[in-house]
């Protein structure tokens, strides 16, 4: 009972101090403390308290689904080795399948792509499984990376990211990782690597991030997840900024977040949307 008052006090002197949701581009009032990322992306939902910020329960409650698939794919590699882990694994693993049935079956490899993976010539890194990760699967690691990318610009900035900004943003799997398909662009921006600490305690081994910002310039961030995945994030504090991005996907602030894609704010779709 004492804990539970006093999580409450908490989250409410953090909202007084907070008072804006962080994703809605300073247009909505916020109502819960939100953990980016979630709980559920860590083992054992053992997380530092660290990246808090604040949120309203439209954008709380549209990225659970979301971020319960990203935890999924943050589990996969390495591979999950205690009893614990499994049975997190197939709780997230049940809960993916009733939030968005057909996914887990999207997600399987077809022959082509078991074949191309067993004959790839990695020179490092093991050897991986093949998955097929197709639009559903996609779009939600897409809505992480541009959640993350405004967590962290109000976190490290202070500045909520304006209703009439642009957030580019892409993914990449441990595959490209090992087969040195990531730009080499991505690591010339950034000279320092970030996690969350809480004294001693660090999950630099399940999470790891960068950020940098010049003033009166855009804001990037690239974050890793295990040896899973990355997200990586472009924001421009106004839309028409945006230079060509190639191979990025382009949103606006405001929850449910739209997928703007080559289009204006105006226009922009909920980006959860396959």
């Amino acid at each position: 009972m004492g804990e539970a008052k006093n999580r409450r006090s908490y989250t409410q002197k953090f909202l007084l101090d907070h008072p804006m949701c962080c994703y809605c581009g300073g247009d909505t009032a916020a109502s819960v403390r939100d953990h980016v990322p979630s709980r559920a992306t860590f083992l054992g939902r053992k997380r530092p308290n660290e990246l808090e910020v604040p949120a309203c329960k439209r954008c709380n409650e549209f990225t659970r689904g979301h971020e319960q698939v990203a935890a999924l794919a943050a589990r996969f590699y390495p591979d999950v080795t205690s009893k614990a882990e499994n049975e997190e694994l197939t709780k997230l693993l049940n809960g993916v399948a009733r939030a968005y049935p057909g996914m887990l079956r999207e997600m399987m490899p077809s022959w082509q792509q078991q074949y191309d993976a067993l004959t790839s010539n990695l020179t490092d890194g093991p050897t991986l499984h093949p998955l097929n990760l197709g639009p559903f699967f996609c779009a939600s690691i897409r809505v992480l990376a541009v959640k993350l990318s405004l967590a962290l610009h109000y976190y490290h900035l202070g500045v909520i990211v304006p209703s009439n900004a642009g957030i580019a943003v892409t993914w990449y799997s441990n595959h490209q990782l090992w087969s040195g398909d990531i730009p080499e662009s991505w690591n010339s921006m950034f000279s320092k690597l970030y996690t969350l600490k809480q004294g001693r305690w660090d999950v630099r081994e399940q999470f790891q991030y960068s950020w940098a910002h010049q003033a009166g310039g855009p804001f990037a961030c690239f974050a890793g997840f295990r040896l899973s995945f990355a997200v990586a994030g472009i924001i421009y504090h106004d839309f028409h900024d945006f230079p060509p991005m190639a191979e990025m996907h382009l949103y606006a602030p405001g929850f449910v977040t739209r997928d703007v894609q080559a289009k204006s704010p105006a226009e922009a779709r909920p980006c959860g949307e396959a």
